[in-house]
């Protein structure tokens, strides 16, 4: 039996430097680096109304809260008079308290009043952020708007959809290389079984946003093989949906009577250069007793596909090199992700800044 050993931290992204030399990437599974895109918090139901709670994503700090209004809001957790923690704060309306002093921020930021009633001579202001709440969690995007909201997978826009979250993971390596293993050609047949000729077009849906079409014949070998030709029948059909670098879905256009079957990611990098992610299943939703079968054939799918990348990810320490025909997908996405815009809360890129 093969031994995996799991890892704890990014450590292998500094390892072997001398004989390996890694390619530095200006964004691309850069650690530290926060882009603009939807990020994952908590789940909906651990923020009651007129309850407060601080989030961290690397070293941004958020205070965040829920109003009278029952509307979640963020903003930068430290007190613009002298610093103290909002979220220690108490809410007030639809606005936030501060602990300390009692000055009160409005849900945009802006100071609304002060106990003496005196106000400082320029306006303060603590930057806010859009939050939305979808698939039964809080979700925040590094700006005061976003361009977008938070995504559906391919085929689910505007739909009213059924969901479950099947659990938070630690990753083991940076979620721009599991991004990449989801339109990466070659390790159907390797890691997974599946066999067929792939091809691929990519869909541009906006700044940060893209699609991955891919589709392929496939080949009567294998058990894996076997599973896919009766989910799919002779051509197997998917869809990868990018959002920000921060959110993914998969959605496998089935041709059995369940129809396509999604799977939706929110990822979160975490300071060790690992991410943390939030997995959720999605379907249209057609009533519970349809609904259920759905979700759950949809999880026993992503089981399968987790018990073999498992075995294939630990201390992977990505670098592409040699690369083949069949890898054009994953170059593109690299490429793709190079273009993402890093947020204000992460440093600007530096092009010597060597990663995983």
């Amino acid at each position: 039996m093969r031994r995996v050993s799991f890892p704890k931290d990014g450590r292998s992204r500094r390892q072997n430097l001398g004989t390996q030399p890694l390619k530095a990437y200006r964004i691309f599974s850069r650690p530290g680096l926060l882009t603009e895109g939807w990020y994952p918090l908590f789940p909906s139901r651990e923020l009651k109304a007129g309850e407060t709670r601080p989030a961290e994503l690397l070293s941004q700090r958020l205070a965040v809260w829920r109003g009278a209004d029952g509307v979640a809001r963020a903003v930068d957790a430290f007190c613009p008079h002298m610093g103290a923690d909002l979220s220690n704060g108490t809410v007030s309306g639809t606005s936030i308290r501060c602990a300390l002093h009692g000055w009160k921020w409005k849900p945009t930021g802006c100071l609304e009043s002060t106990p003496c009633g005196l106000r400082p001579a320029s306006e303060p202001k603590a930057a806010s952020y859009a939050v939305e709440e979808r698939y039964g969690f809080v979700w925040v995007y590094p700006a005061e708007r976003a361009p977008y909201a938070v995504p559906a997978p391919a085929g689910l826009e505007g739909k009213e959809l059924a969901f479950a979250h099947l659990g938070s993971y630690d990753l083991y390596a940076h979620q721009h290389v599991l991004m990449a293993s989801g339109i990466d050609l070659q390790h159907f047949f390797s890691v997974h079984g599946v066999s067929a000729d792939f091809d691929f077009e990519v869909e541009a849906l906006g700044p940060g946003r893209a699609d991955w079409k891919v589709e392929g014949e496939l080949a009567e070998t294998g058990l894996m093989g076997a599973a896919a030709r009766f989910l799919w029948g002779g051509r197997l059909r998917y869809t990868a949906r990018f959002s920000g670098g921060t959110v993914a879905s998969l959605s496998y256009l089935a041709k059995a009577p369940w129809g396509p079957l999604h799977v939706l990611w929110g990822c979160v990098p975490l300071e060790t250069g690992l991410s943390r992610v939030q997995v959720f299943l999605v379907a249209p939703s057609k009533g519970p007793l349809r609904d259920y079968p759905r979700l759950a054939l949809t999880a026993a799918l992503f089981a399968a596909l987790k018990r073999d990348d498992v075995k294939a990810f630990p201390n992977v320490r990505f670098q592409p090199g040699h690369l083949l025909r069949s890898d054009a997908s994953v170059a593109r996405f690299i490429q793709w992700a190079e273009e993402l815009t890093p947020s204000a809360w992460s440093p600007a890129p530096e092009e010597d800044h060597a990663h995983t």
